[in-house]
């Protein structure tokens, strides 16, 4: 089955793995306080700690930096890619440029749990009520958040919530459906299943990763650590984090992942694949191992080998007006090409906006995506490489998805293989 690795090769594997997998276990044997009491995955406590996060009670919420200008900011970030702002539609075009721009500031914030409605006779309770007060202004803007942590919506409860509070005099609504559905799958929002999915238009889906990223983690990095606010956020943050096996269908459940997490597993990784490899060779011949373990091990086994197969080291030569680029002796990989066509791509079509940028390189790829460029403040693993446009924006380019797999990399790289507006490529023979 796998490569044959001597005693002394394995004995370097395990050395190495005994390094890497010290500071994992520190990083998880830590529990965290809702995880001792079984409430890791409820929906209250999360919608309670949400509360705490968000009033103004706790922490400041009238700077530009508050906890509050920051989820709006992830709400407008979530709209631009789900096509959701513009006249009538979830978050005003006025509204967004206002909290892109801080053209108005937040003076004070109050929270309610379980906000009670009437639905057609029928009382339910909304998750989250966030009500802003604007300085200087008479309006008020107001959040309901539809929190779901392990269940998908029922009784169309956001069409309900949406109906209900829209017709509120002079108040702005937002509504936002947060869970913890990864951020791969939420960047390709316009392909989730329906499941995935809101009943009401009107609702912004965020996940737990976006307050993880854009909330909690610059707030933790703020405040005291020897405070009682920095341990209650830590532990909130262990809680995310936390694998837990829960559902009906018993799935694992991960919240989010902080950066210094995703550091940690990466590498760990990077070091002990191949010791991985050998265990799970071991483990499916095994004969004293049930027979579906010895099968789970196996499938793992081969699907780690078919991931070895598909790593595709071709590099390319970019040509420009007939000439070969020489400035690269070793040709480009496939993320070198893919930022090198997004930077000119966004030069030559004069693109100014994500919304603009997205839906010309799909054209070009013949693919209808919002997950290629993101509009925001700092890079995320998955969105990482800066591009500058003439009108001082930023775009970062999705660096994740041109493998060669994707249906992202094939298109691009069919495309410039031929006559094209950009560049052309050829095969780099060395």
């Amino acid at each position: 089955m796998s490569e044959e690795i001597d005693i002394f090769k394995v004995r370097e594997l395990m050395s190495s793995y005994y390094q890497s997998v010290t500071p994992i276990r520190q990083f998880y044997e830590r529990p965290s306080y809702m995880g001792l009491l079984k409430v890791g995955r409820k929906e209250l406590p999360h919608s309670s700690f949400i509360s705490w996060l968000f009033d103004s009670s706790t922490f400041n919420q009238s700077n530009p930096d508050s906890p509050i200008m920051h989820l709006l900011d992830i709400a407008v970030r979530r709209a631009n890619q789900q096509n959701k702002i513009g006249n009538s539609k979830s978050i005003s075009t006025s509204l967004s440029e206002s909290i892109y721009g801080r053209l108005f500031s937040v003076s004070q914030t109050s929270c309610t749990l379980e906000d009670p409605i009437s639905d057609k006779n029928k009382k339910s309770r909304s998750d989250i009520i966030i009500r802003c007060r604007i300085k200087d202004s008479e309006r008020r803007l107001s959040i309901c958040i539809e929190n779901k942590v392990l269940s998908s919506e029922h009784s169309e409860q956001t069409k309900a919530y949406f109906d209900h509070y829209q017709k509120a005099d002079n108040t702005d609504w937002l509504f936002l459906f947060l869970t913890p559905l990864s951020s791969v799958k939420l960047d390709d929002y316009l392909n989730l299943d329906k499941k995935e999915k809101c009943t009401s238009e009107a609702f912004v889906q965020i996940n737990y990763q976006d307050l993880l990223d854009y909330v909690l983690e610059p707030l933790i990095n703020s405040v005291d650590k020897n405070s009682q606010v920095y341990f209650i956020l830590d532990d909130y943050i262990n809680t995310l984090r936390y694998p837990v096996m829960e559902g009906n269908d018993k799935k694992r459940t991960i919240m989010a992942i902080g950066e210094k997490e995703t550091k940690l597993l990466s590498d760990f990784w990077e070091g002990n694949h191949q010791l991985i490899e050998l265990a799970l060779e071991a483990m499916s011949c095994n004969t004293n191992l049930a027979d579906d373990v010895r099968e789970e091990a196996e499938k793992a086994y081969y699907s780690m080998k078919e991931l070895q197969k598909a790593k595709d080291s071709t590099r390319y030569v970019v040509i420009e007006k007939n000439q070969k680029d020489d400035n690269n002796d070793k040709g480009y990989n496939k993320v070198s090409i893919a930022k090198k066509f997004a930077q000119i791509f966004c030069e030559k079509n004069s693109i100014t906006n994500d919304i603009d940028a997205n839906k010309l390189i799909g054209e070009v790829i013949n693919k209808n995506t919002t997950n290629v460029f993101k509009r925001q403040d700092k890079k995320t693993s998955n969105h990482n490489y800066e591009i500058h446009l003439m009108n001082g924006e930023i775009l970062f380019l999705n660096t994740n998805i041109w493998g060669e797999s994707t249906d992202y990399w094939r298109n691009l790289r069919d495309y410039l293989k031929i006559e094209n507006d950009y560049f052309r490529i050829e095969e780099f023979i060395k």
